[in-house]
């Protein structure tokens, strides 16, 4: 990858991290806001905590994505941003377009997504009793 598009993916990367940045602190002030609201019964306090909960989940998310993003800006300087982190070949310029911040090239992410989903569907039935699966048989 050229210095042109290296600087264009930093300039990209740069940019979310102030948007992220900026809707950061907004959530962090609607927590509080909420935190110190009163509720008139046990309905509204299920109500404002399930908020709370939806925003600590996205503040959470937020964080997730500030470190993939100050990772890239890592990899821009120490010169192996676009390079899967699995098989050390270049991720497509498309990809990196459309996911700045991703650590693997297609096919490898692929291959984890189909490994994950596998160790999923075991997970689910290994806590399910052998005579359930026997009785299917």
């Amino acid at each position: 990858m050229n210095k042109k598009q290296l600087e264009k993916f930093k300039q990209l990367l740069l940019e979310q991290q102030r948007e992220i940045l900026g809707s950061a602190g907004a959530s962090s002030e609607d927590i509080d806001q909420l935190q110190g609201s009163p509720a008139a019964d046990w309905v509204d306090r299920v109500t404002v905590d399930n908020a709370i909960s939806s925003l600590i989940a996205r503040e959470s998310e937020l964080a997730r994505e500030l470190d993939n993003i100050r990772d890239a800006l890592l990899k821009i300087e120490k010169d192996t941003y676009g390079i899967c982190e699995e098989c050390g070949k270049e991720i497509n310029h498309e990809r990196l377009e459309a996911i700045p911040t991703a650590r693997l090239c297609r096919d490898c992410q692929q291959e984890q997504e189909k490994n994950s989903q596998r160790e999923t569907e075991f997970r689910g039935r290994s806590n399910i009793p052998k005579e359930v699966f026997d009785w299917y048989e």
